[in-house]
């Protein structure tokens, strides 16, 4: 598994500084912003059902260390389209179908579905979609566990609520 955390990314970009003020006059230069310029960085925040500025820099992620270029987060944000690829999301089932249709963004995914009151699980990692219902949110996990047990250094995870 690849080492996940902003810091060590290629996706993380610092095009912008605040402006010079007397509050960071101290610095040799003002503290700048993050992006992501992952290509499925926007898909993976609209499955958290978070708003998705159409900024042209990228997904904001958070400010830099002081005057460095290093991001001020020490791991990632929940949506890293990176990290959906060995960590699930779980996600609404209408933001589940839009996946399972527009096959983005890359990774694994589940959610509750109202209607049939089953579980889906979703291995959208190589851009075929593969999904299977299950009675219960165990039984979903379990069965991306497997996935993922095939991969050397592959975590398990667990029922997120």
């Amino acid at each position: 598994m690849d080492d996940i955390r902003c810091v060590t990314c290629d996706c993380v970009n610092v095009p912008e500084r605040s402006s010079k003020t007397k509050n960071n006059a101290h610095l040799e230069r003002p503290r700048g912003y993050c992006y992501c310029t992952h290509v499925g960085a926007r898909e993976a925040l609209g499955l958290r059902g978070h708003y998705v500025s159409k900024n042209k820099n990228g997904v904001g992620i958070c400010w830099t260390v002081g005057a460095s270029d290093t991001p001020a987060i020490k791991t990632v944000p929940v949506w890293c389209p990176r990290k959906l690829m060995y960590h699930p999301m779980r996600t609404s089932y209408n933001k589940l179908l839009g996946v399972i249709n527009s096959r983005l963004p890359l990774g694994l995914m589940w959610a509750y579905d109202p209607e049939t009151g089953r579980y889906i699980g979703v291995d959208n990692r190589e851009g075929e979609v593969r999904t299977k219902e299950f009675e219960r949110a165990s039984h979903c996990i379990t069965w991306m566990n497997s996935l993922m047990s095939v991969e050397s250094g592959a975590s398990q995870f667990e029922v997120e609520q």
